[in-house]
């Protein structure tokens, strides 16, 4: 903790100014890692490709560069190719949140094939109420970039865990269907467009005798 004299007596910081420091210096790291992400690591990664394609011609790129003579045909396209390579990277760095967060979604999608559940995945899975079902549908569509989901956390804690990540909204007459099976005491699933993920609500009784007209089961 920080300290400081005055008239010879020790003062201590106070700890809403040390949580302010740690904050600030936190926010600080984080801004440097993203600038060394977005300037260095494209050039590196397009140098070390770049070397790996050209790996029989080194000693020749080597040699022109350090010549006076014009360089061979080979020496510029290395430096073709490199610039080729580093335009790339830059773009998928700074493009990275659109590409992972597709990556994200196309997995959740793809589990959205197998919904909604039989009934016998549902006893053998133990879904017994519309609770069960509104966890097992985040649990379940929950999916990381390259299709992971979440272990051993709350969905609270995966979402703040793993920077991308993706629940799938589903169609509108099959989360229907499920809460034509499972509805209770008005209770039905939906899809939160903010939060991004299932969440349980009551609906009022002129919406639910609007389910009875429609010859839906609560």
């Amino acid at each position: 903790m920080k300290t400081t004299k005055y008239r010879g007596v020790k003062l201590n910081i106070t700890e809403s100014a040390q949580e302010r420091r740690n904050t600030h210096r936190a926010v600080v790291k984080e801004d440097i890692k993203e600038v060394f992400i977005i300037l260095f690591v494209p050039m590196i990664f397009s140098a070390l490709l770049t070397c790996l394609c050209f790996c029989n011609h080194l000693h020749q790129i080597y040699t022109d560069l350090n010549s006076s003579s014009t360089p061979s045909g080979i020496t510029m396209w290395f430096f073709i190719v490199f610039i080729m390579y580093t335009v790339l990277s830059y773009v998928v760095i700074c493009a990275r949140d659109y590409i992972l967060y597709s990556f994200c979604e196309k997995q959740s999608k793809r589990m959205l094939n197998y919904l909604p559940l039989s009934d016998e995945a549902c006893q053998e899975l133990g879904i017994c109420n519309i609770n069960d079902y509104c966890d097992f549908l985040n649990h379940f569509l929950f999916r990381r970039p390259f299709g992971g989901t979440y272990k051993n956390m709350s969905l609270e804690e995966a979402i703040e865990k793993y920077s991308y990540c993706k629940i799938a909204e589903m169609s509108y007459p099959i989360l229907q269907e499920i809460n034509q099976k499972y509805r209770y005491n008005n209770q039905e699933i939906y899809y939160d467009k903010e939060d991004c993920y299932y969440k349980i609500r009551t609906i009022n009784a002129d919406h639910a005798e609007s389910f009875n007209f429609l010859g839906f089961v609560i």
